[in-house]
């Protein structure tokens, strides 16, 4: 099972609330600083069974179809050769397709994984799994599961990490909506 959701305040914490529950692995983005790398990554697998950094597809590969469960946040513009311009709250937005392609190669389940944080307390909801995913079209996949980020950050807009800047990039080229006064639609 692929487990979806975007970058939140909550992302870290509620990752480690969910392994309470679930034997899970995560999938990350590396950091080119050794120091660092080691100090996020040991950090991690305090609580998960395992951290695959984003060059290691094939043990998130191996890893799913095992049966094992993943969590992975493609809510990110990696700028990399896989990525498709796909909605976000009505934008076009470059989104990784690694979600679609983890699923074709593996045949595994893709939920969508809610949590936030209300007042003293963090909720954690998975969504049922995306019917009939992968498809055949990778951009509608992806607008898929944008749609389903989307939904979350409906639910608790102020915890989304808007600092990823979702819209930086657009099909014509670099947008201006992080100059100046203008911010992108919310």
């Amino acid at each position: 099972m692929l487990l979806v959701s975007g970058h939140f305040m909550t992302l870290e914490l509620c990752g480690r609330l969910m392994c309470e529950n679930v034997p899970l692995a995560g999938m990350y983005r590396r950091y080119r600083n050794p120091v660092m790398e080691w100090a996020v990554k040991r950090g991690r697998l305090r609580y998960a069974i395992a951290m695959f950094g984003n060059g290691d597809i094939r043990g998130a590969v191996r890893h799913l179809k095992r049966g094992g469960f993943l969590w992975y946040a493609p809510d990110q513009d990696m700028r990399g050769k896989d990525t498709v311009f796909a909605p976000f709250f009505g934008m076009p937005a470059s989104t990784i397709t690694a979600t679609h392609q983890l699923a074709r190669l593996t045949g595994c389940a893709v939920v969508p994984f809610f949590h936030r944080r209300e007042g003293g307390r963090y909720v954690l909801r998975v969504a049922p799994p995306l019917a009939e995913f992968p498809s055949e079209d990778v951009v509608a996949d992806t607008a898929r599961v944008n749609a389903s980020i989307e939904a979350m950050v409906r639910e608790a807009p102020a915890q989304y990490l808007w600092i990823h800047r979702r819209f930086k990039r657009q099909p014509q080229g670099r947008s201006d909506y992080y100059d100046g006064d203008r911010a992108p639609p919310r």
